[in-house]
């Protein structure tokens, strides 16, 4: 399968200018590392939804491959997605113009803690492959929200882990779709909890195919018992 690069005529400058001002409310002369790297993520997210789509519809009728795993420890997004797409070297020369140390720039993401071992990495690197190969596949795991560990050292020498947090700000990689919520029971019906996918696209080597990572994350039916609440049980009602 022809692996052409599909980045002619994308404005690289102009998407990342516009998400910096209208998605978030930020200006070139006063956007600090963060705001940058939000911007340039964005705009990336636009053009790998640009090669999601075209490949989704050339794979139609195609068999996929569907790979299960409890981990994708897909590490940083935005550098991996900037050298497959071919723009590098122009998100480089953006960044520099407006005064900005690009790696610092990129350091502003965290990385996506989907597992903690070395079989997560692995699962990752075979579905960027398959991307890479032009090989229609989804990946299917979870998004975990604490799926590593910070660790650290006391002043005596002794590990310190303490909770991973890469979802606390947000991210723009994995998009909700709440039109595909399942709802899950446990004990019978005792139990209902609703199943939120997230898709994440997977773009290959030289940006003509991207596959989707789906992640699953689980959400209360109800999230809170008002009625719980007003008798004066605020644990039971947030149980």
């Amino acid at each position: 399968m022809a692996r052409d690069l599909i980045t002619d005529g994308f404005d690289l400058d102009g998407h990342v200018l516009n998400h910096l001002e209208r998605s978030l409310g930020r200006s070139a002369s006063d956007a600090d590392a963060g705001a940058w790297w939000q911007a340039l993520a964005l705009a990336v997210r636009d053009r790998m939804g640009d090669s999601h789509r075209a490949g989704q519809a050339r794979a139609a009728s195609a068999k996929e491959v569907n790979y299960l795993s409890m981990e994708f420890l897909i590490g940083r997004v935005l550098e991996d997605a900037l050298t497959n797409l071919g723009l590098h070297d122009a998100a480089r020369s953006l960044i520099e113009r407006h005064g900005q140390e690009y790696d610092a720039v990129l350091r502003q993401e965290p990385d996506a803690a989907l597992g903690n071992g070395g079989l997560g990495r692995l699962a990752a690197c075979f579905l960027e492959s398959l991307s890479s190969i032009g090989c229609p596949a989804f990946g299917y795991g979870i998004l975990y929200e604490h799926g590593l560990f910070r660790q650290g050292f006391d002043t005596d020498g002794r590990q310190l882990e303490a909770p991973e947090t890469w979802l606390a700000e947000g991210s723009p990689w994995p998009l909700a779709r709440r039109d595909l919520n399942q709802l899950i029971t446990f004990g019978g019906d005792e139990a209902p909890v609703v199943a939120v996918p997230s898709d994440l696209p997977v773009v290959g080597w030289q940006g003509a195919w991207t596959n989707t990572l789906r992640l699953w994350s689980g959400r209360p039916v109800d999230p809170f018992d008002l009625t719980r609440f007003n008798a004066g049980d605020y644990a039971g009602a947030a149980e």
